[in-house]
């Protein structure tokens, strides 16, 4: 095995690392419209009908309408008897498989009496329906990005900022379909990579009307742009690779453009993070570079005891046995944090 790029860092150095992004000047006017139109929208879960399924993946059990009017695929798993809390997962950026397979691997936690929500996120195998058109080639995460030079500038044009609508617009659904059968029960936020930045951006937003308890992260992604951006050589297909590219199109406006992924800085929202959070962090990682993952821990507004930090050598990569006997190990852990009996500061 090659191991991945330890970018000059030490272990310790990685794991203490921050971001020192400066929001945006634009960062507090887009969020407060960011939020005006997500919390606009009444999300409910619909039964999927199988005239309504999406080819790319049809085994959706359930829909609701996200931004835009976008129908978004999901699969509800509904916890036995009254549910205790309930779950709303993230998927990553690539290589995500069918939710009827990942309905086998959340299965365990709702037979404990915990509602599971596997979301697609739009413009992935199950939430393509009403995706709009794109030229050839074009990454999922770059598309509309030129919004942000537009003559009119429009960064909700952008597939990010809408696909993070769509995990805060899962997390009100399940929340509202859960307020009938058990009206206390919590609502979690899990995610692994792309989709555990996306948990910690929804989760800052969502926190503008009430925390999230507790988020479980898996590798998170999208943090520390800044970082990202200077690597000399990014993994390719990852999402750095993909941005760099879109700035590299664009050479006349790459101001603009680092201002919008600046917006979307998961170590940025993360400072308004307060629930109990337990995130896995690799000591080196290329596909999402080690020390980002590290800025965007360590930025959480939690306290010290709210945080719980599950270190492994290494992440996005086959890596050995031991190294996967750590990555089970922490999905086990997972499950026992994602269940509202259990303490979520235990070890």
């Amino acid at each position: 095995m090659i191991e991945p790029d330890d970018f000059g860092l030490s272990h310790a150095a990685t794991l203490a690392h921050v971001t020192d992004a400066t929001p945006p000047p634009s960062f507090s006017v887009f969020w407060n419209a960011w939020r005006d139109e997500t919390f606009a929208l009444e999300p409910r879960l619909r039964s999927a009908r199988p005239d309504d399924a999406d080819p790319a993946d049809p085994s959706a059990t359930h829909q609701f309408t996200g931004l835009r009017h976008h129908r978004i695929g999901c699969t509800h798993l509904r916890a036995p008897g009254v549910p205790r809390a309930g779950v709303v997962a993230l998927h990553g950026y690539r290589d995500i498989p069918p939710l009827a397979q990942d309905a086998q691997r959340w299965a365990p936690l709702s037979d404990r009496g915990i509602d599971v929500l596997l979301v697609r996120l739009r413009g992935f195998p199950g939430s393509t329906l009403d995706a709009p058109p794109a030229p050839p080639g074009t990454p999922l995460f770059t598309r509309g990005l030129e919004s942000a030079f537009a003559p009119t500038p429009n960064l909700m044009d952008w597939h990010l900022p809408r696909a993070i609508a769509d995990a805060a617009a899962a997390y009100l659904a399940l929340q509202s379909d859960l307020h009938d059968r058990a009206p206390h029960a919590p609502v979690y936020l899990s995610g692994d990579s792309f989709g555990a930045g996306i948990a910690v951006i929804a989760a800052a937003q969502l926190a503008h009307r009430a925390d999230v308890p507790r988020l479980a992260l898996s590798l998170p992604s999208l943090a520390d742009w800044p970082f990202r951006l200077a690597i000399a050589h990014p993994t390719p297909g990852s999402i750095t690779t993909h941005a760099r590219d879109g700035l590299a199109s664009h050479p006349g406006h790459a101001a603009e453009l680092t201002d919008a992924l600046l917006l979307t800085d998961a170590s940025l929202h993360a400072r308004a993070v307060r629930g109990h959070v337990l995130c896995m962090l690799a000591l080196r990682d290329d596909a999402v570079p080690a020390p980002t993952q590290a800025s965007l821990f360590n930025a959480l507004a939690s306290t010290p005891a709210e945080r719980t930090r599950f270190v492994v050598p290494f992440g996005h990569a086959e890596a050995g046995l031991a190294n996967a006997r750590l990555h089970a190990a922490f999905e086990r852990r997972r499950f026992e944090f994602l269940d509202p009996a259990t303490d979520p500061a235990s070890d």
